[in-house]
């Protein structure tokens, strides 16, 4: 005697769940298949984001900014790279001047010291405008920030849970060719380097 599918009742046809309904497989591109093998595959997920503390005062339009997350959503550790934007995404503004982009270095006698922005150090800044390039620097990689439930509640039970990580943040991206970090930078990791570099280039006022 044939025996009933598990979990089936006997008086349902083999071909229905339990609730009566009719099963039927799923067909696709002449062969019959079951429907779970028919899944689309999942999108891959987006590492890199920006963040509240990505510094992104260069003139990047929103557009231009979702192109760089997209270009770079599978990356999960720290990298420098320049290319150039896609026609159809515009331009941005160089503020770089001296002998990197072609330029006689730029005499002291020329520049004025200044913070830019929310910066807490002076850049050297030439009497200059930006010119328009293609060519964009972007700097991402792994970032830590406080537990944020610890920020929220000042009772948060002690030793914290732990930091939260974020695999790949949008630390800064600019129009131009990379450029050392500035002199008066705290996190500035070559002064000499730095120091030689920005002795004879400038930034546009």
């Amino acid at each position: 005697m044939a025996r009933a599918c598990a979990g089936i009742p006997r008086s349902v046809p083999r071909n229905r769940g339990r609730c009566g309904f009719q099963i039927q497989p799923v067909r696709s591109e002449g062969r019959s298949t079951s429907w779970w093998q028919e899944r689309p595959p999942r999108a891959a997920p987006k590492n890199m984001i920006k963040h509240q503390d990505s510094h992104l005062d260069h003139d990047l339009s929103e557009v231009q900014i979702r192109h760089l997350l997209d270009h770079f959503a599978d990356r999960t550790t720290f990298f420098l790279e320049t290319f150039e934007l896609p026609n159809e995404l515009g331009t941005l503004p160089c503020g770089l001047w001296g002998p990197t982009m072609g330029d006689p270095p730029i005499p002291e006698s020329a520049v004025l010291y200044a913070p830019r922005g929310t910066r807490s150090w002076p850049s050297r800044l030439v009497d200059r405008p930006a010119r328009s390039t293609r060519l964009i620097t972007v700097i991402a990689g792994p970032h830590e920030e406080p537990c944020p439930i610890c920020l929220a509640n000042q009772e948060h039970l002690e030793p914290c849970p732990g930091k939260l990580r974020h695999p790949c943040v949008l630390y800064t991206a600019f129009g131009g060719p990379p450029a050392p970090q500035e002199p008066g930078d705290p996190g500035c990791k070559d002064p000499m380097t730095s120091a030689a570099f920005w002795s004879v280039h400038a930034l546009a006022r």
